[in-house]
C-alpha cells in the first residue's frame, strides 16, 4: 500500500524581483560517478511563456525551502488551537499560487517509486509524466528539489530506485562496486556489473510505464524521462527500449558504453527519432567522457532534419563530472525547459505522435 503525504497548503503573493530562488536547486547531499513514430511538424511554447512558468517554479521552491523554518517560528508564538499557517508575500507582480504538492511511495511493476504532483495525479499525467533516474550508489529520495522543480512546472514526476540502489539496494553493494580508485580505473568488470544494472533497470521501464497508464497516471501521448550520470545511462537506453518516450533528457549520462555490447544505445541511431532529446555533458569530466554525447548528437543530425530543435547539446566547460552549482542548477531548469517546450507542448497545440 503506497502513503501519501501533502505539504501544507499556502497562497504566495509572489514578487518576482525579490525572490528568485537561488537556492531552490541544491545539489543531493551526495552525488555519485556514475521509435519507428511517425514524424511530423511539431510545434514549441513560446519561450516568454517557458521562461515564465520556469521562473514560477524556481520561485515557488525557493519560498517553500524557507517555509518550514518560518513557520515553526511564528507557530511557537502562536496559541495552542492554531492549526494551519498562512504565509503571505505582498508584491508589484501581484500573481496569487496556491501550492499544494503531495508525494506518493509506492511499487510499480516490482519497483519502488516516489510520485510528486500537485492537486490530482490524473490530471498532471493529462500535462506530462516524467520518469527520473537518480546518479549511481544514489537513490530516487536525493534529489527531492529537482522532483519539486518538474512536479512545479505542472508534470507528474516519478522517481524510480534503480536496480540494486534505494529500497532494493544490493546487500553487498559495497562489495560489487567499491570507491574508485586509481588502480580501478578500466576495471572492465567493474564496467560490466555497471552496465548490467544500467540494462536491467532500463529493461524495467515499459512495465513501469504500463503500471503507470493502467492507473491513469501516465497517457500514452505524453511521456517523458531524465536522468542524472547513472540515470542519465538508463535515459538512452529507455529510449531506444520503448517508443512511447517522446521527450529524454540526460545530465552527464552517456549514450555509448565502454564494451562491445549491442544493448548500446548509440548503435541504434534509427531508435530515437522523434524522440525530443536533450543531452548536458561536462566539459572536464573524466568519468563520463562528454564526447560520448557529442559523438551521437553529431550522427542523429541526419534524422532530425525535419525537426531540428528536437535535438539538443550542452556542455558546461568548467564542470567535472559532479557540476558546479551554477551549472547543476542551470542543467536542471533547462530540463524543466525542455520538457515543456517537447512534452507539455503535445497537449497545448495537440500534436499526434
Amino acid at each position: 500500500m503506497g502513503s501519501v503525504s501533502g505539504s501544507p497548503s499556502f497562497r504566495v503573493v509572489w514578487r518576482e524581483d525579490h525572490c528568485e530562488g537561488r537556492h531552490a536547486l541544491s545539489s543531493p547531499a551526495r552525488r555519485f560517478p556514475s521509435k519507428g513514430r511517425r514524424a511530423g511538424k511539431h510545434s514549441l511554447l513560446p519561450q516568454k511563456r517557458i521562461d515564465d512558468m520556469i521562473k514560477t517554479s524556481s520561485n515557488l521552491l525557493y519560498l517553500f525551502s524557507s517555509f518550514q523554518a518560518i513557520s515553526n517560528r511564528c507557530l511557537s508564538f502562536a496559541r495552542p488551537h492554531h492549526s494551519c499557517f498562512f504565509f503571505y508575500i505582498f508584491l508589484k507582480r501581484s500573481t496569487i499560487i496556491h501550492m499544494d504538492m503531495k508525494t506518493f511511495h509506492l511499487s510499480l511493476a516490482s519497483a519502488p517509486a516516489l510520485v510528486m504532483f500537485r492537486d490530482i495525479p490524473e490530471e498532471r499525467a493529462q500535462m506530462g509524466t516524467i520518469l527520473f533516474y537518480h546518479g549511481f550508489g544514489e537513490s530516487k529520495d536525493g534529489y527531492p528539489t529537482v522532483l519539486q522543480l518538474l512536479a512545479e512546472a505542472g508534470f507528474l514526476v516519478v522517481g524510480i530506485d534503480g536496480i540494486g540502489h534505494g529500497e532494493r539496494r544490493y546487500p553487498d553493494f559495497h562489495e560489487r562496486f567499491p570507491p574508485i580508485a586509481p588502480h580501478l580505473i578500466g576495471n572492465m568488470q567493474l564496467e560490466a556489473a555497471f552496465l548490467s544494472v544500467v540494462r536491467e533497470t532500463a529493461q524495467e521501464v515499459p512495465f513501469i510505464l504500463d503500471a503507470l497508464i493502467e492507473r491513469g497516471w501516465a497517457h500514452p501521448e505524453r511521456i517523458g524521462i531524465a536522468g542524472h550520470s547513472f540515470g542519465g545511462f538508463v535515459t538512452y537506453a529507455a529510449v531506444v527500449i520503448d517508443k512511447r518516450i517522446q521527450v529524454a533528457a540526460s545530465v552527464v549520462g552517456s549514450p555509448e558504453w565502454r564494451l562491445p555490447l549491442a544493448e548500446s544505445p548509440h548503435l541504434h541511431l534509427d531508435r530515437f527519432f522523434p524522440t525530443a532529446l536533450l543531452s548536458q555533458v561536462a566539459g572536464n569530466d573524466t568519468n563520463v567522457l562528454p564526447a560520448f554525447a557529442q559523438a551521437l548528437h553529431h550522427r542523429l543530425e541526419p534524422y532530425y532534419t525535419q525537426a531540428p530543435k528536437r535535438l539538443r547539446y550542452i556542455e558546461y566547460p568548467n564542470s567535472s563530472h559532479n557540476l558546479i552549482e551554477t551549472d547543476w542548477k542551470q542543467a536542471w531548469e533547462k530540463v524543466a525547459r525542455w520538457f515543456l517546450a517537447h512534452l507539455y507542448a503535445n497537449k497545448v497545440n495537440g500534436q499526434p505522435r
